[in-house]
C-alpha cells in the first residue's frame, strides 16, 4: 500500500511539474529584481543572481554554493577541470542523478535538453524519506575538453514550480570568462 501511495505521489509531482513547464514557467525571473553579478576568476565563470541570495561555505574549493533568502532554493556550482571525457553529458547527468537520488524514493526525470554536447540540462523529481517532493535541476556546461561546470539547483517541488523562470534566468546568465589556455594552465599546476 505504501509503495502505491509513493508512486501516486511522485506521479502527482511529475504532473505538477509538467503543467508548470507547459504554462510558461512559474514565478518571476531576474527582470525587475535587484540582482548582482558574481564572478569567480579562478574557476573561470560569472553569473547573475538575486541580490539577496547568500554565498554559503563549502568544504570543496571547486564548489561554490548559494542559498535563496528564504532558504527554499540551493544552488551548487562545481567546476570540474581535467575530468573524464569518455562519458556523454547525458551519461554524466545520469551518474549525478543516481548520486543525488540515493535514499530518495521514486526518482523520475521530468525533462531533458541536450545542446550539441556543449550543454545538457535535466530536471528530475523524487520523494524524500519524509514524503516531501524534491526537485533537482542540473545543467552541465562543457565549453572545452576536460572542463565542465555543473549548476545544481535543489528545491521543494512547489518552490521549483514557483521559481522555474528565475532558475532559467540564472542558468542563462552563466558565462565562461576564462579562455581555454587559462584553464588548461591550471591543470598543469
Amino acid at each position: 500500500m505504501m509503495k502505491k501511495a509513493n508512486k501516486l505521489l511522485i506521479l502527482l509531482l511529475i504532473c505538477l511539474l509538467l503543467c508548470s513547464c507547459s504554462a510558461n514557467y512559474g514565478g518571476e525571473g531576474l527582470v525587475g529584481q535587484s540582482a548582482k553579478d558574481f564572478a569567480l576568476k579562478e574557476q573561470g565563470y560569472s553569473l547573475t543572481l538575486p541580490e539577496n541570495w547568500q554565498q554559503q561555505q563549502t568544504k570543496d574549493e571547486k564548489t561554490t554554493s548559494f542559498l535563496s533568502d528564504d532558504g527554499s532554493i540551493k544552488l551548487d556550482i562545481v567546476c570540474e577541470l581535467g575530468g573524464v571525457e569518455y562519458y556523454s553529458l547525458a551519461e554524466v547527468a545520469q551518474l549525478l542523478e543516481d548520486q543525488l537520488a540515493k535514499g530518495m524514493k521514486n526518482s523520475e526525470v521530468v525533462s531533458t535538453k541536450d545542446d550539441d554536447q556543449k550543454q545538457y540540462r535535466e530536471v528530475f523529481a523524487c520523494v524524500d524519506d519524509q514524503g516531501r517532493g524534491v526537485t533537482y535541476d542540473i545543467s552541465i556546461i562543457h565549453p572545452y575538453n576536460s572542463l565542465r561546470y555543473f549548476l545544481i539547483f535543489t528545491s521543494g517541488t512547489n518552490n521549483y514550480q514557483e521559481n522555474s523562470l528565475l532558475i532559467d534566468d540564472i542558468i542563462n546568465s552563466f558565462k565562461v570568462t576564462a579562455g581555454e589556455e587559462d584553464m588548461y594552465a591550471q591543470i598543469k599546476q
